[in-house]
C-alpha cells in the first residue's frame, strides 16, 4: 500500500517579490493579505495559473535583479577613506566611503 503525503507548500506568493511559501500559488501569503488588504482587490474571471504567473513575473524578476546590479555593496562599520570613521559605507573605486562625505564630495 502505498500511502501520499500532501504537500504542504507548493510554491511562493503570486505578489511580484514576494517568496513567502503558499499552498496555492495563485494566491498571496498571509502576510500580504494582512499587509495589502487595503489595496488587494478581488479579480473576477479566470484564475492565474502558474504559467502564467511565471509569464508575468519573469519582467519584474529581470527589473529587480537589475536593481540590485546597479546598487552599489553597503556595509556596516567600514572605515571611510575619507573622515577615516567607521559608519555604514559604499564601496567606491578609492574605497569605502560613507554617505556624509559622498554628500560633500561633487
Amino acid at each position: 500500500m502505498t500511502t501520499t503525503v500532501p504537500m504542504l507548500w507548493a510554491g511562493s506568493c503570486v505578489l511580484p517579490g514576494c517568496s513567502m511559501p503558499v499552498e496555492d500559488v495563485t494566491q498571496p501569503c498571509h502576510e500580504c493579505l494582512s499587509l495589502l488588504s487595503d489595496v488587494l482587490v478581488p479579480v473576477t474571471g479566470p484564475r492565474m495559473t502558474p504559467a502564467d504567473v511565471e509569464k508575468r513575473d519573469v519582467t519584474v524578476r529581470a527589473v529587480l535583479a537589475q536593481r540590485v546590479a546597479d546598487e552599489p555593496e553597503r556595509k556596516r562599520n567600514q572605515l571611510c577613506w575619507l573622515c577615516e570613521e567607521r559608519r555604514t559605507c559604499v564601496e567606491t573605486s578609492e574605497g569605502w566611503e560613507c554617505d556624509d562625505c559622498q554628500e560633500v564630495q561633487p
